[in-house]
């Protein structure tokens, strides 16, 4: 409820969440993006945070995609403000990076692969039971005849900042739905990673 307060006033957001138990309750099957949301989070949540941030990640509005993609978006009417509900669950210590690096290497029973074509070499490759492809997923499943995935890429800018007395922003990540070139902005501060 965090966003509703800061987008809405406090008595607005205190009439969301009612909103939204009533929504979450007596919905019918939401046909597109826009009617997920509308009926999730209710219209000015919608207007204020779902609409514009999904045209800026997709390039399509709501109403054009499948009402499957705006429905894996968390909505709640308490303060939580996970991502997911799980009761356990963290971030790694010292990064994914890490967590990668410890588990594959000095393994031997796991042979790494780099800087080499995957489709002119799987039939060169030796037998195993399992291969996890890392390459351009939108190659893997063209080489499978599917076609092409719908999404946009991100353009990742690194900065370093260095506050005064606490961080640099609030929150590991700040979305701005309404800013047009910026979508969010994470603060790997939050993590412990560097």
């Amino acid at each position: 409820m965090k966003t509703a307060a800061v987008v809405l006033d406090t008595a607005a957001a205190s009439k969301q969440r009612g909103d939204l138990t009533l929504i979450l309750i007596g919905c019918l099957q939401a046909q597109n993006g826009e009617e997920s949301a509308i009926r999730r989070a209710g219209q000015e949540l919608y207007e204020a945070v779902f609409k514009y941030y999904t045209y800026k990640q997709w390039d399509k509005w709501p109403a054009q995609l499948d009402a499957s993609v705006l429905a894996r978006i968390p909505v709640r009417t308490n303060t939580d403000d996970r991502y997911f509900s799980d009761t356990m669950q963290a971030l790694p210590a010292h990064g994914y990076t890490r967590i990668f690096e410890n588990m594959i290497l000095g393994n031997d029973k796991i042979d790494v692969r780099l800087n080499f074509d995957y489709f002119e070499m799987k039939e060169k490759l030796p037998k195993h039971e399992l291969l996890v492809f890392t390459g351009p997923i939108d190659a893997y499943y063209a080489s499978l005849g599917m076609p092409k995935l719908e999404y946009r890429s991100l353009t990742f800018e690194k900065e370093y900042h260095e506050p005064e007395g606490g961080f640099y922003q609030e929150a590991l990540q700040v979305r701005y739905p309404l800013f047009l070139t910026l979508t969010h902005e994470p603060a790997h501060e939050h993590t412990g990673e560097s």
